[in-house]
């Protein structure tokens, strides 16, 4: 597997690092029954977004607020990008089932794709370096991933911790201005 992890600057909660090369492609079932990739080219960018377990509050605060954040991006316009909305991938090692009726009870199963990373059980978030090998799930790491597949990490928090509404809404910046 192809796998080079960017170079990091971190600080006041927002992480900058560099576009690392292309992982080998990874398409992973969505919440639709679906396919998307996760990892390699894809036709657009997209900000994958690992979560460690659907149902939780953490997790679901997060993704709340994500959702939002996309909403407000395109009721706003303040996003040219919108127009051609990016994928927004919300990966768990969750079955697609789960994923399924979580976004749905959290009402922003149109608003992003649920990505079950089951089976084979965390490649996707392994790929990525945001495999949490004791818990058996995927950590709090979101990357925006460039068409050609390089991709870099945007945002990160420990277990239990959610990350920023600022980290998202910057990341969702960086989509509208092309990355």
């Amino acid at each position: 597997m192809n796998r080079a992890q960017p170079n990091i600057v971190a600080g006041e909660g927002l992480i900058v690092s560099e576009f690392a090369p292309p992982l080998d492609s990874i398409s992973l079932v969505d919440h639709h029954g679906g396919m998307r990739a996760v990892a390699g080219p894809s036709h657009m960018e997209r900000l994958v977004v690992f979560v460690p377990m659907a149902f939780t509050p953490v997790c679901a605060d997060e993704i709340g607020t994500l959702a939002e954040l996309v909403v407000e991006a395109r009721e706003t316009g303040s996003a040219d990008v919108f127009s051609r909305i990016p994928e927004i991938l919300v990966v768990s090692t969750d079955t697609s089932a789960t994923l399924r009726a979580w976004l749905h009870e959290l009402g922003v199963a149109s608003s992003v794709s649920g990505c079950s990373d089951f089976w084979p059980h965390g490649h996707a978030a392994r790929a990525y370096g945001a495999f949490d090998e004791d818990a058996g799930t995927a950590t709090r790491k979101s990357f925006l991933v460039r068409p050609d597949g390089s991709y870099r990490l945007v945002a990160s928090a420990r277990p239990g911790e959610a990350r920023g509404r600022s980290e998202h809404a910057t990341a969702l910046h960086l989509l509208a201005e092309g990355l």
